[in-house]
């Protein structure tokens, strides 16, 4: 089990949710109460279907989540060495 996983709270808009799986390349995120128990699961088809956020959006979110994460820190690099 993960010690201090990412999650939402009730209250967090979409765009955060969205923005939380996009940043640790997650498709499911875990919606916390206020004494931070776990009341649900939040995945990309929710926030389609729910949120109403535009598929163009989930599909750029879900390919961001499958790239390996020492891709994005490559290509930064190669920028970075480049200039």
């Amino acid at each position: 089990m993960t010690r201090d996983p990412v999650c939402c709270t009730e209250q967090d808009d979409a765009t955060l949710a969205l923005d939380l799986m996009k940043t640790h390349q997650i498709r499911r995120l875990p919606v916390v109460n206020e004494k931070h128990e776990v009341v649900g699961m939040l995945s990309l088809g929710d926030l389609v279907r729910k949120a109403r956020i535009e598929a163009s959006v989930i599909a750029a979110t879900l390919q961001s989540i499958c790239e390996p994460a020492h891709a994005t820190k490559q290509r930064t690099e190669r920028i970075i060495t480049a200039a």
